[in-house]
């Protein structure tokens, strides 16, 4: 190749390609200088939708802010307002640069609509709004932006305001309306009192007197109550030695929960815990023989539960769960493992969760909770109140790390907790959990075992090995009774003895008397 060739015929058209140059840069800075400037104002709000809590008013106020800014953009963009803007501001008349044609309304109101714009970004109920407007003129474009975000600012101040004049009539209306019944009901309580006068006990004397006689008569009954208990022992032993004494209808119940629970032995032990069910087919669920859901923790939790499991199997389902369902490391509990996602079982709803979510194979707080139900009757007290820590919500909420974990209220009980990664122990559904009643009986029956039953108290404690004592102030209608259990320490005395008033009783039960006194309750435990 010869550069020089290619060299020298450049060389010689050099003078045409500077001459396009020339002549291009030239009607380039000449177009520039004849177009007139246009210049950019913009301007950025945040429009919250209002905010009356739920609680007060949540059906008559739910307006999201993408609403809220449709309408108020609407509003301020109608023929009306930006005629009178242009009117008001003159706004052709001082835009330099501009055909002296005087422009017809329809024409005000398009271009004016092409140079306001307003874009909204961001989401839920707070929004950035950013307003732009664009003039030939630079004042002129800054004072159409001010008068927009005004009218904006304007027509979310009426909006808020006509919302709350609507709730505080409804609530007017509501107070007004309850006034009524209150008097209509002041008048019926009054006319019933001014007929049966002379039947009502005003006195004092009386009623104290009519209290004696219904708390004695309460002490009376819960005498004979025990008695008829005792007996009742006694001839179910009786009935159990020699057959002799006549079977009442719950012997067919006996008999077929006795069936039952040999057939759920013979059955369903699937050599390390119990299996969960069996399909139509015959073909097990929670079992080792299946790919996904191989153990379910229920089972094992109502073998002991219930009473029902044979005692050595269900010893060894529990040490089953605490090994492949107790996630520590994770503070949670899975209901089953593995969780259901390509097999062919179709255990029903469950299966639509994705694995690891709910039901799913994640934390279900119901079962859980009976979990640890089910080691603290299998006396492993320790393990239970680590299970109930694990459990309690408050501590995943101990660090700023945990709650970007958790995600909820960690001072309400949530129904479940995830078991699939990326969302390890995060809280699933809060405060409408039937689990949140099952966690107080954990803790104030099944661990500190206070068993209320009828009028009459249980105390059955299962105290941690770090806990001296505790103490429980249990009020019976308008009764206090101050309950202090601790350890005898290895003092001489009978374990789990308990005395009221200094007075020392049998058994672990005391009947509860309503006498309007403070009574002293003391028990120790080994």
């Amino acid at each position: 190749m010869d550069f020089r060739f290619y060299l020298s015929l450049f060389l010689r058209r050099l003078p045409y390609f500077l001459l396009f140059v020339v002549v291009g840069s030239v009607m380039g800075v000449t177009l520039a200088r004849l177009l007139p400037p246009v210049y950019l104002a913009e301007a950025r709000l945040v429009v919250e939708s209002e905010q009356i809590p739920d609680e007060l008013a949540a059906s008559t106020v739910r307006t999201q802010a993408t609403e809220q800014l449709q309408i108020i953009q609407q509003r301020i963009l109608t023929r009306d307002r930006l005629l009178e803007m242009a009117n008001r501001l003159q706004i052709y008349a001082a835009v330099p640069g501009t055909s002296t044609r005087r422009l017809d309304p329809d024409e005000i109101v398009e271009d004016l609509r092409e140079r306001i714009k307003i874009v909204t970004t961001g989401g839920g109920q707070a929004q950035a709004t950013l307003v732009s407007v664009s003039f030939e003129a630079p004042v002129m474009s800054a004072t159409v932006t001010n008068e927009v975000v005004t009218l904006i600012l304007q027509e979310n101040v009426a909006m808020r305001t006509t919302v709350a004049g609507q709730t505080l009539d409804f609530f007017m209306q509501e107070v007004a309306r309850l006034d009524q019944e209150l008097a209509s009901q002041g008048a019926e309580i009054l006319a019933f009192k001014t007929a049966n006068k002379d039947a009502l006990p005003e006195s004092l004397d009386f009623l104290r007197t009519q209290q004696a006689a219904a708390q004695e008569r309460l002490l009376q009954l819960d005498r004979e109550e025990a008695v008829l208990k005792d007996r009742r022992t006694r001839l179910v032993q009786i009935y159990e030695q020699t057959g002799q004494i006549e079977a009442g209808p719950a012997s067919t119940q006996t008999t077929e929960a006795k069936q039952l629970q040999e057939n759920i032995e013979k059955h369903t032990w699937d050599g390390k815990w119990y299996r969960r069910a069996y399909f139509d087919d015959g073909e097990p669920l929670g079992s080792q023989l299946n790919l996904e859901c191989q153990i379910d923790s229920l089972p094992q939790s109502w073998s002991i539960i219930s009473g029902a499991g044979e005692s050595s199997r269900s010893q060894e389902a529990m040490k089953s769960v605490d090994q492949r369902l107790i996630r520590r490391d994770a503070g949670l509990i899975q209901l089953f493992d593995p969780p259901f996602d390509k097999s062919s079982l179709n255990p029903g709803y469950i299966k639509g969760y994705i694995p690891g979510v709910r039901e799913n194979g994640g934390q279900y707080t119901h079962g859980a909770i009976w979990t640890t139900m089910a080691f603290a009757l299998m006396g492993e007290n320790e393990k239970a109140w680590e299970l109930f820590s694990l459990l309690n919500p408050i501590h995943h909420g101990g660090t700023p790390e945990k709650i970007e974990t958790y995600k909820v209220e960690p001072y309400v009980v949530a129904a479940d907790v995830y078991a699939v990664a990326p969302h390890v122990g995060r809280g699933g559904w809060t405060w409408y959990t039937g689990s949140a009643g099952w966690m107080y009986r954990l803790l104030i029956e099944t661990l500190l075992g206070i068993h209320l039953e009828g009028s009459q108290l249980r105390l059955d404690p299962k105290m941690p090995e770090s806990w001296p004592s505790f103490k429980i102030h249990y009020r019976f209608r308008q009764t206090v009774y101050h309950i202090m259990i601790s350890r005898h320490l290895g003092d001489p005395i009978i374990p789990n003895a308990i005395s009221v008033d200094g007075l020392n009783i049998e058994g672990a039960t005391i009947s509860l008397v309503d006498d309007q006194l403070e009574h002293i309750v003391e028990m120790k435990v080994s």
